[in-house]
């Protein structure tokens, strides 16, 4: 039976187990309900190549004013929280010297929304002193209010059905992350992950939440740092936009994993994997099979000269994205060789395999 994850803004990442068709919601014996944040996006993958699927979670990042910790976590409101009787949303950040909740919008966007403000307060300094008297505590108790305590974006290792958080290097939490895919684009028998970023739009004071180029994570090998930075100048990938969603599909039907981007207010950009080595070939394996379905569906490839690949097809994933039903694995270039093939699809069925290389 599949299982449920679902991550959440301004919420937790919930995970829901499948019992005989069933959800139930074990978040907080898998150690995830504590994981508080702005989350957007979700991929899975075995980036520490111990056979179970661990996920990489995509969130606000840190290069922001909003700040966040399990002691003093980011807060948000929304209900008629003025006097002026037009319910509002609330962003929150801390004030870096006193710790106090203040506005995040700036007074001129709160002059513009709301025209009373203008006439309460003489300019943003009375505006940023007088919170407690713009947002009385009575109104603030009556409000919606939900948090966040985590803001990087980060790896779920699966340590047999509970789940360790591992913030991503301190690049990838310069932009805001969206969606994401993992997979093994350079053929070397380990999982690799593609990020899209940025956001514009923050208001006049905008955070700096637009300076991401996209991010490529190679996979490492190593359980206790299993991902590494390739810079643009090593992987050619680097997008400027608004990146949305990502999918992975073989645009040019050579084996290799490509990349198309969805971009706000922009056209989609598509990227062409052109990876060429003398050591490792491409894998490519499609889950389309009369009377199959391939959501669900448990991929395990093995060859001489690498470790087991395991990769799962998920319904659904990235930042509102689906990739068609194609893995992608790699294996040695040795003329003559083959690899085992594994299929287990989501009604226990398994489907086994030689693939045999020129």
């Amino acid at each position: 039976w599949l299982d449920l994850l679902v991550v959440h803004d301004w919420g937790p990442i919930r995970v829901w187990k499948n019992t005989a068709g069933r959800l139930s919601d074990i978040s907080e014996a898998a150690g995830t309900s504590g994981l508080i944040g702005c989350w957007n996006g979700i991929a899975g993958g075995d980036v520490d190549q111990d056979g179970d699927i661990d996920y990489l979670v995509t969130n606000l990042g840190l290069n922001t004013a909003q700040q966040a910790s399990p002691e003093k976590p980011l807060l948000a409101l929304y209900g008629n929280l003025t006097e002026f009787g037009t319910p509002v949303l609330l962003e929150t950040v801390r004030n870096p010297i006193s710790g106090a909740i203040i506005p995040k919008r700036s007074f001129e966007d709160w002059k513009a929304a709301i025209p009373g403000v203008g006439e309460k307060f003489a300019d943003s300094r009375a505006f940023a002193a007088g919170f407690d008297t713009m947002f009385s505590p009575e109104r603030q108790k009556d409000a919606l209010r939900v948090s966040a305590n985590t803001l990087e974006t980060g790896l779920l290792i699966n340590e047999g059905g509970t789940f360790r958080f591992l913030p991503l290097p301190a690049i990838v939490q310069a932009a805001p992350s969206y969606g994401v895919v993992m997979t093994d684009v350079n053929f070397d028998g380990r999982t690799d992950a593609y990020l899209a970023q940025n956001r514009e739009h923050a208001g006049q004071a905008a955070d700096p939440t637009d300076n991401g180029m996209s991010v490529l994570l190679l996979g490492t090998g190593n359980a206790a740092a299993p991902l590494r930075l390739a810079w643009p100048d090593e992987s050619g990938l680097a997008l400027y936009g608004q990146g949305r969603s990502v999918t992975v599909v073989d645009l040019d039907n050579d084996d290799r994993p490509d990349l198309i981007v969805g971009v706000s207010e922009a056209a989609p950009a598509a990227f062409l994997n052109i990876e060429g080595s003398a050591e490792q070939r491409p894998v490519k394996v499609s889950l389309k099979e009369p009377g199959k379905h391939p959501e669900g569906a448990r991929v395990t490839l093995t060859c001489d000269g690498m470790g087991p690949q395991v990769a799962e097809y998920h319904a659904g994933g990235g930042f509102l994205s689906q990739s068609p039903p194609v893995m992608f694995f790699g294996a040695p270039r040795k003329a003559g060789s083959s690899a085992k093939l594994q299929i287990r699809w989501a009604n226990g069925e398994t489907t086994e395999r030689t693939i045999y290389f020129d």
